[in-house]
């Protein structure tokens, strides 16, 4: 993958590393840069993968530049999906169990 080719050594590694990340470096060292092409990189890797990347970040701001920077990549949006940790709770804990917790609330107050 070609667009790999202008990340340093170790921003590489990180990239073609399998296993999952924590990226900790000083302001302005390439975090947000080498967290963007993982997330291409393994789109490309595992087109055929039904499996969602998913970047988890503290801040909007954070999210909304790592969308556009994948966008830029030409990374499909269905293959990675990118928020805060408040969205990801609400959206992967929160909704998909807020039946169950209605009926268990029904049940309790009847």
């Amino acid at each position: 993958m070609a667009f790999l080719d202008k990340l340093n050594s170790q921003q590489k590694q990180v990239c073609v590393d399998e296993g999952n990340i924590l990226l900790k470096a000083c302001p302005g060292s390439g975090k947000t840069r080498t967290l963007t092409y993982k997330l291409a990189y393994l789109v490309q890797k595992y087109i055929s993968s039904k499996k969602l990347n998913i970047a988890i970040t503290y801040t909007h701001r954070a999210a909304d530049e790592i969308r556009d920077r994948l966008e830029k990549l030409e990374t499909p949006e269905d293959k990675v999906w990118v928020g805060t940790i408040h969205q990801f709770c609400l959206e992967f804990v929160i909704r998909p169990y807020r039946c169950i917790m209605n009926v268990c609330e029904r049940d309790i107050i009847s």
